[in-house]
C-alpha cells in the first residue's frame, strides 16, 4: 500500500464518518454496552467496531497514521498474505456498516427499554418500535390518572407534563424533551458523553414510572375524612399533610399511635370486648360502643397496621359500608360525628376503668355504691381499718397482711397503694394493675381483697366493752387529765409502739 493509497482511504474514512449525526457516547461506549446494542454480534465484531467508533472524530492526518499498524493490526492482518488481506478488508466492510446503524441501534435501545419501563412485559419488538411507542405511553397514561392536586416527585410531574394521551412525536420526547428537562439528566440523547449517563436515565424513568404506577390518589371525601381524625377527632395539628392516600394514611396512623399511646392505658386495655365497653359506658350507643372497641384493640398495633383500618375497618364499625370512594361530604360528616364520641370514649377510658375498679373494691369493703365518686369511695376505704383493731403480733394470711399494709398508706398515695403495690403482693394476681394481661384479672383482684378484708374484720372484730374494761377506761381518763402534755405525748407514743401490728 503507497502513501498515496493510505491518504485516500484516510479521506474515505473522514467522509464516512462526517455522513453520520454521532451521539456524544459514540467515542467512549464499552463493550458491555454495545453488545447490548448488537446481541447478534460476538465480542470481537464488537472490538471491531469499538475501534473505529472511538476514531469517527478523526481527522484524514490521525486515519493516515492509523492506517497501516494499528488498523490493519486490529482487524487481523499480521503478515500480509493475500488471504489475510481479503479477510481483514471483509471484516472491515462490516464493521463499517454496523457501526454506520449505531444512532439508530442507540435509538431503538433507548425507545425500546422505556417501552418495557411504561408497559409491563413489553418485550423487545422484532421491528422499529417507534410507531408503538405513542400508542404505548398513550395506554399508560389513561391506565394512570393523575389529579391536579396530588403530591408527586418534581421528577414525576415533569413526566406527566410531557407524557399524555396526546404525546405527538414520541421519539422526541423520550430521546430529546425529557431527558433535557430532569434536572439529573439535562441533556438530550445526542449530547450524553457516556452510556452511564444512559443507564441512569433510564433508571430514573423507571423509579418515575414506578412512583406513578404506584400512586393511589385520594377522593375529597377521602382527604377531608382523613384529615378530620387528627384536627377534630384527636385535637392534634396537622403539621403535614398529602394528597397520595399511603402517605396520608401513614401520616394520620401514626397520629393515631401517638394519640392512643399518650392515654396510658392500662395493657389489659387492648383486650377489652365490646361487652366489657359496654359495661362501662352504658349510655354510648351500639356503634361508639363497637368502634370504641376496635380502637382500644388498636394500641397494641403498629402504625403500617393502623393505616390498614383507616378507610376501612373504621368506617365500618362507624356504621359505613360503602367503599370510601363512593363517599360524598354528608358520609365524611356522619362518620365524622361518631368518630369524635369515640375519642370522647377513650379520652375516658382510664378513668372510668378506675373507678369502676375503686367500686369493686370498695364494695369489698362494704364501704361504696353506684354513682359514688372517686374521693367517696377512698374515704370510706381509708375509715375501714378503724373499726378493726389488730393486736401486735396478730397473724395474718399473706394476702390479708398486704391488704393492712396497704391500707396504712392509702390515704397519702390510694393509687400506688390499691393499684400497684397491693395488687403486686396479693399472691393470685402479682402484677400491678397496669400490666395486668386482662380486665377479668380485677375479678380474681377483688375477690382475694374480699377474703383479706374479711380476715381482717374477723380478727379485729371490736365488741361491746365488759365492766372490767370501762371501769379501767374512767380510771385511765381521770389520771390522764393530771398529766403534763409532755407525759402525754410520751404515753400515746408507748401506747402506739405497743399495740401496732
Amino acid at each position: 500500500m503507497t502513501s498515496a493509497s493510505t491518504s485516500e482511504v484516510a479521506r474515505h474514512l473522514v467522509a464516512w464518518a462526517q455522513g453520520f449525526a454521532w451521539p456524544a457516547c459514540a467515542t467512549t461506549i464499552d463493550l458491555p454496552h454495545l453488545q447490548q446494542l448488537y446481541p447478534d454480534l460476538e465480542a470481537p465484531r464488537c472490538q471491531d467496531m469499538t475501534y473505529l467508533l472511538q476514531r469517527v472524530h478523526d481527522d484524514a492526518a490521525q486515519w493516515e497514521a492509523e492506517i497501516i499498524e494499528t488498523l490493519a493490526k486490529q482487524f487481523g492482518i499480521q503478515s500480509w498474505r493475500k488471504q489475510e488481506v481479503q479477510d481483514a478488508l471483509e471484516r472491515f466492510a462490516a464493521a463499517l456498516q454496523h457501526a454506520s446503524q449505531f444512532d439508530m441501534r442507540l435509538r431503538q435501545h433507548v425507545l425500546t427499554s422505556i417501552a418495557s419501563i411504561f408497559a409491563d412485559a413489553y418485550g423487545p419488538p422484532a421491528t422499529d418500535i417507534r410507531p408503538a411507542i405513542r400508542e404505548v405511553l398513550a395506554h399508560w397514561y389513561t391506565e394512570h390518572p393523575i389529579p391536579a392536586e396530588n403530591d408527586l416527585s418534581d421528577d414525576a410531574s415533569i413526566l406527566l407534563r410531557h407524557i399524555t394521551a396526546e404525546t405527538g412525536d414520541a421519539e422526541t420526547v423520550l430521546l430529546s424533551t425529557l431527558p433535557r428537562a430532569l434536572a439529573d439528566i439535562g441533556q438530550a440523547y445526542q449530547q450524553w458523553p457516556t452510556c452511564q449517563v444512559l443507564d441512569h436515565y433510564l433508571a430514573s424513568v423507571q423509579q418515575v414510572v414506578g412512583e406513578i404506577n404506584a400512586y393511589v390518589p385520594l377522593t375529597g371525601a377521602e382527604h377531608a375524612w382523613l384529615t378530620s381524625i387528627v384536627t377534630q377527632g384527636l385535637r392534634r395539628p396537622l403539621t403535614e399533610t398529602a394528597w397520595e392516600q399511603r402517605r396520608l394514611l401513614a401520616i394520620v396512623a401514626q397520629h393515631l399511635h401517638d394519640w392512643l399511646s399518650s392515654h396510658r392505658l392500662p395493657r389489659f386495655a387492648a383486650t377489652l370486648s365490646e361487652h366489657d365497653m359496654r359495661e362501662l359506658f352504658p349510655k354510648f350507643q351500639e356503634p361508639i360502643i363497637a368502634t370504641g372497641s376496635v380502637l382500644v384493640h388498636c394500641l397494641s398495633c403498629l402504625p403500617d397496621e393502623l393505616a390498614s383500618m383507616l378507610l376501612t375497618t373504621l368506617p365500618a364499625a362507624l356504621g359505613q359500608h360503602a367503599a370510601s370512594s363512593e363517599w360524598g361530604q354528608n358520609d365524611v360528616d356522619d362518620l365524622l360525628e361518631r368518630f369524635m364520641l369515640v375519642c370522647q370514649l377513650v379520652r375516658t377510658l382510664g378513668n372510668r376503668l378506675e373507678h369502676h375498679l375503686y367500686t369493686s373494691i370498695g364494695k369489698a369493703f362494704g364501704v361504696a355504691d353506684d354513682g359514688d365518686t372517686i374521693a367517696t369511695i377512698l374515704a370510706g376505704i381509708h375509715n375501714w381499718p378503724k373499726q378493726h383493731i389488730l393486736l401486735p403480733g396478730e397473724k395474718l394470711s399473706p394476702n390479708a397482711t398486704a391488704l393492712h399494709s396497704a391500707l396504712q398508706t392509702s390515704e397519702a398515695d390510694p393509687r400506688s397503694a390499691l393499684l400497684v403495690r397491693l395488687p403486686r403482693e396479693i399472691c393470685e394476681v402479682g402484677e400491678s394493675y397496669e400490666k395486668w394481661q386482662t380486665w377479668n384479672i380485677r375479678t380474681t383482684y377483688v375477690t382475694r381483697i374480699c377474703e383479706a378484708a374479711c380476715e381482717i374484720a374477723q380478727r379485729g372484730r371490736v365488741g361491746d366493752a365488759t365492766p372490767q374494761v370501762q371501769t379501767l377506761w374512767e380510771q385511765f381518763k381521770a389520771q390522764l387529765n393530771e398529766l403534763t402534755p409532755d407525759e402525754r405525748r410520751w404515753l400515746i407514743k408507748a401506747f402506739n409502739e405497743e399495740f401496732q401490728p
